[in-house]
This record gives structure tokens, sequence and C-alpha cells, in this order.
């Protein structure tokens, strides 16, 4: 009985290793050649795309260094009016605003 079972699992994994490194002796996969005028249009493409990944990422540099600089004014504007540090500015509709209240101490931190 004992040697059945070793016999099976001898079978089933040389069954594996056929089947695992049997594979590699199959063809190798087509390659897929695109003509001359095909690849030039790809190339092309490829290029612009390219391009526009470099505009796109000089944008946002752009877009970044627009807020810092908004950011700058609202702050000399809050310091300028005398308003508090803690002022909110909002970059989207360009207006200040208190700041959130501070959470209430609980009862057991009385100073």
């Amino acid at each position: 009985m004992r040697v059945k079972v070793i016999v099976t699992m001898i079978v089933i994994l040389a069954g594996l290793v056929i089947a695992l490194f049997g594979q590699d002796a199959k063809a190798p996969a087509p390659v897929y050649k695109a003509s001359e005028s095909q690849t030039l249009k790809l190339e092309n493409l490829q290029l612009k795309a390219q391009l526009a990944q470099k505009d796109l990422q000089a944008a946002q540099a752009q877009f970044q260094q627009a807020l810092v600089n908004l950011t700058n004014e609202a702050a000399a504007v809050k310091k300028a009016n005398g308003w508090p540090d803690d002022t909110q500015f909002d970059p989207n509709t360009v207006s200040f605003s208190a700041p959130p209240p501070k959470p209430a101490a609980a009862k057991g931190d009385k100073k």
C-alpha cells in the first residue's frame, strides 16, 4: 500500500514537471511586424504623446507655482488687514473666513 502511494506521488510529480517544463518546448509566440509606413506613423504618434506629456508636466509646475503665489498673496492680505494668522482663505472662492471654533476642553483638563 505504501509503495503504491509513493509511486502515485512520483507519477504526479513527474506529470507536473513535464507540464511545467514541457511548455518551453512549444513554438515561440509569433512576432507581428507592422509595415514601414505603419511603424513611422506609430513612432510619430508616440513622439506627439511624449511631447504632450512634457507640456502637461510644465503646465502642472506652472499651476503649482500659481497656487503658491495665490497663497502667499492671501497671507499678505491677512497681515495687511491685521487679521488673525488662523484666518481661513478659500482659493476657490477667493474669500476669507473666521477660523473654525476650537474644540471645548474636556472637563478633566481644567488648568
